[in-house]
């Protein structure tokens, strides 16, 4: 399966808002001259959780900074990974990175008072540091009804409630914290949290944005990288750093940017006639972690969100995330039409890997992805939806390019459900979901069959079938610029994020979403 995107890491995960702040008179405080060379300490080409975190804390360090972003500032546009593969990079084991993840998080305890009584969340007050800075973290205020009752279907199916997952521990359920300020309920992004809060002496001094420029290519010294070519509305200028360049484009586009820049696979930057500048390099773009999600619906005999919102304007639709996730190694009991290979497969990823996530994206009919609205029912009735998300894809893909132009689109090969193991897991984590529903802990408030896509497809070449029509992409892709050691042919990157070693260049890896993102981005921020 081949798609091929276009996105702007402005316009990618939760996504950036604008939001007042009286440290700045407006963002043009901060916009560099497009058209005009400039120089810098450092360069970061790409505006998402992961070059805002990295541009902010540089120029916290009274670094001069230039942020470049194909994007613009948006408040709703549509959206542009904790997977393996750091393992045996000594400075990202568990120990090390987690208190960068401590770092930016502001976390404030729900408040109980608003929240449900059947909605108590429980959590560690001390997996957070107090006083951490600047991103915002709690609960929100109004949730749905209907993750009550998935809770109790999913103790029955033995999936226990769990603290908290930031600790490293990825099995149970829980109710979702979210990036979000508890006074006004809405949303901390990186833009919100990390531009707009230090004083505006700090960034007047030290950042310049680039908005809507796109990285053209990078420049060098030979091996050395000095500045990227950049272009605002079709003019073109060159951006130098004295220190570093930073590429953080995302899964798709760096390593489109450091293809067209002379670092990949030799075969595929000689077809479009690029020069190679670094030899051997065969992973970037390679090594592409992506998942889908998709699940069935139910009709329940629970008020949803859209009836709450439509008549009180309340609700989990001021609920700008998810309710409740579970994580779970599929039971024995699902595992039983799991080949000798989808097993051994599986043996790969940790003894505490979980092989699915279960979403409950609110309560709402999700149906098909391909067309979410027209298939919406009309008759009135309250509808929720499960989704099940693999988490042990098999099968890697990856990024190439149809021209040495970053203006020409990506092409992702991301190899969705081609193998068996893939396939049956797939098939397994749906019937799991369907089981859930089906338990007598749900019974109360299940009214009749399967709605979506219904039950008399129900054989296993089926089920995949309409897997396939109806998967969407969560956009957690990863890896696509890999960091290992010299010894690991795929690594486009060593151990702290360079290309080549001596080559000044970080390239921080996209995760499944931003938090890990931002994580990564204070780690390199030290180093």
């Amino acid at each position: 399966m081949v798609e091929i995107y276009r996105f702007s890491p402005f316009k990618r995960f939760h996504g950036i808002c604008l939001h007042k702040n009286n440290n700045w008179n407006s963002e043009t405080d901060i916009e560099g001259i497009p058209g005009i060379d400039a120089s810098f300490d450092y360069l970061v080409v790409g505006g998402g959780n992961a070059g805002v975190t990295l541009a902010a804390r540089l120029a916290e360090q009274i670094f001069t900074v230039a942020l470049v972003e194909a994007g613009d500032f948006y408040e709703t546009k549509y959206p542009l990974a904790k997977v393996p593969g750091a393992a045996g990079i000594g400075s990202y084991i568990f120990d090390s990175v987690f208190p960068f993840s401590k770092r930016p998080i502001n976390f404030t305890a729900p408040n109980d008072e608003l929240r449900p009584a059947n909605a108590t969340v429980r959590y560690r007050e001390e997996a957070y540091d107090k006083n951490s800075w600047p991103v915002e973290l709690t609960y929100p205020d109004s949730v749905s009804s209907f993750p009550s009752w998935l809770k109790l279907g999913l103790k029955s199916g033995v999936v226990g409630e769990t603290v908290e997952f930031k600790s490293g521990s990825l099995s149970g359920s829980f109710y979702c914290p979210l990036t979000m300020r508890l006074a006004d309920q809405t949303r901390s992004s990186s833009e919100s949290a990390f531009f707009r809060s230090l004083p505006s002496s700090v960034y007047l001094q030290s950042l310049t944005l680039y908005k809507n420029t796109m990285g053209k290519w990078i420049l060098f010294d030979q091996k050395r990288a000095t500045g990227v070519v950049v272009s605002t509305t079709g003019s073109k200028y060159e951006l130098s750093a004295t220190h570093e360049v930073v590429i953080s484009s995302g899964a798709f586009q760096s390593p489109q940017l450091l293809m067209v820049s002379g670092i990949g696979p030799t075969v595929i930057l000689q077809e479009h006639g690029i020069v190679v500048v670094v030899v051997g390099l065969p992973g970037v773009g390679q090594n592409l972690w992506d998942q889908v999600f998709f699940g069935p619906t139910y009709q329940v005999d629970v008020e949803t969100f859209n009836k709450q919102y439509t008549s009180s304007h309340t609700g989990v639709l001021t609920n700008h995330g998810f309710d409740y996730v579970a994580f779970e190694k599929l039971p024995n009991s699902s595992r039983s039409a799991f080949s000798e290979r989808t097993e051994k497969d599986l043996s790969w990823f940790t003894e505490d890997w979980p092989e699915v996530e279960v979403l409950c994206r609110r309560t709402a009919f999700v149906g098909n992805f391909s067309d979410p609205i027209t298939m919406q029912p009309k008759d009135g009735k309250q509808y929720a939806s499960n989704m099940p998300v693999l988490m042990t894809p098999t099968l890697c893909g990856n990024v190439s390019m149809i021209s040495a132009d970053t203006n020409d689109l990506p092409v992702i090969h991301v190899n969705w459900l081609t193998t068996e193991t893939d396939q049956q897991v797939v098939i397994a984590a749906f019937k799991r979901t369907c089981d859930i529903f089906h338990s007598e802990a749900m019974t109360p408030i299940v009214i009749g069959d399967e709605y979506f896509p219904g039950e008399e497809d129900q054989i296993d070449s089926q089920i995949l079938g309409i897997i396939r029509d109806i998967a969407m992409a969560p956009w957690h892709a990863s890896g696509t610029c890999k960091m290992g050691t010299r010894s690991n042919r795929l690594a486009a990157l060593d151990t702290r994020a360079r290309i080549d070693g001596d080559c000044k260049m970080g390239s921080p890896m996209t995760a499944p979403n931003h938090i890990p993102a931002i994580l990564q981005s204070e780690h390199g921020a030290t180093e």
